[in-house]
């Protein structure tokens, strides 16, 4: 936290940015956040996929949330967009290969995103406005090509 804060320091944007430590899962969350509904945006970078909690997490975030304020995920995610549509053989591999992503990054307690992450989004509080994935590396091992990907859920 001291070098995120240095850095927010160093950048000038001290008034704007408030660098906290704090679950964003409990109730309590609110003592040290802004005020509810008074936020544009939140982002989630590469963080949401290590959340237990992912629907407290989100409904703590929705209440922060200004009327057409956005949540925007940047993450892993399980699948592309479009590996439903593969071919039959396609789409075989496509899930043998999610499967292995899945549990070789569960072991650092990476979860990554599939369909029931994504449920908060449209609903009567959340719309999806941007769903991209894409193949990724990661450092080291460049033998895994998750998908990474930005999702981004507007309030209504």
């Amino acid at each position: 936290l001291e070098i995120a804060q240095k850095r927010v320091n160093a950048m000038g944007i001290q008034d704007i940015v408030k660098v906290i430590e704090h679950d964003v899962t409990a109730e309590s969350v609110f003592s040290v956040l802004p005020t509810a509904g008074s936020v544009d945006i939140i982002t989630m970078s590469y963080s949401y996929s290590m959340i237990p909690d992912k629907k407290a997490a989100v409904a703590n975030a929705t209440k922060l949330l200004k009327q057409n304020g956005y949540l925007a995920i940047a993450d892993f995610f399980l699948k592309g967009n479009y590996d439903d549509i593969l071919p039959r053989f396609a789409r075989a591999l496509r899930a043998a290969e999610s499967l292995f992503h899945k549990n070789w990054f569960a072991l650092d307690h990476v979860y990554l995103l599939g369909d029931k992450e994504l449920e908060f989004a449209n609903t009567d509080e959340l719309t999806t406005v941007w769903d991209n994935r894409f193949r990724g590396d990661v450092p080291f091992l460049f033998f895994l090509k998750p998908y990474h990907g930005v999702f981004i859920a507007k309030k209504n």
